[in-house]
């Protein structure tokens, strides 16, 4: 037999060992997968991620490309939270005065989504594989579905940017969404 039980609030108890709790015993659920929960600002409300392979990819290109594979997919709830999005990538330059400027494409609406002209850059100092960190955040700006792509572009005098450290290296590329 089921039952229901309709209320605006739920208080714990003021006092005692656990004031302002509301405990859901052990072995017990709450189960609000057909409704909505809303999370406080600050928590993680989604997060998506995606594997690729780190594969021969490089480029001569000194406009913005899309680099093959690097691209996670997200559907934000709300449109004022913020996104996050990390990966890494190792690279390399041809010489040593070229290199490398990141940024974040939303594919799906056909837009740049990083905020500043340039979310990243690398390869600055010389010729080195580096292991390059990209991390951007801002605000997811909709509630469509988004692929936020990381593209590249070569900086300098001209050359070549090369991501093919190893075919057998596995990445991954992940998007948070967070309360705002």
């Amino acid at each position: 037999m089921a039952s229901e039980l309709i209320v605006q609030t739920l208080k714990g108890p003021t006092s005692g060992a656990n004031a302002n709790k509301i405990i859901v015993p052990s072995g017990h659920t709450l189960d609000a997968s057909g409704g909505t929960l809303v999370p406080s600002a600050g928590q993680v409300v989604q997060v998506q991620a995606r594997k690729f392979y780190a594969v021969g990819f490089s480029t001569t290109s000194v406009t913005l490309v899309n680099i093959t594979d690097v691209y996670v997919d997200i559907t934000p709830t709300n449109a004022n939270n913020l996104l996050i999005v990390q990966t890494h990538l190792p690279m390399n330059t041809s010489g040593s005065t070229v290199y490398a400027r990141f940024d974040i494409y939303d594919t799906n609406a056909g837009s740049k989504w990083s905020s500043n002209t340039y979310t990243s850059s690398s390869n600055y100092t010389g010729t080195q594989w580096e292991e390059v960190p990209i991390l951007s955040t801002n605000l997811a700006g909709t509630t469509s579905p988004m692929r936020l792509q990381v593209r590249t572009l070569v900086g300098g005098a001209g050359g070549t940017l090369d991501f093919g450290w190893s075919g057998i290296d596995t990445r991954s590329i992940t998007v948070m969404e967070i309360a705002q």
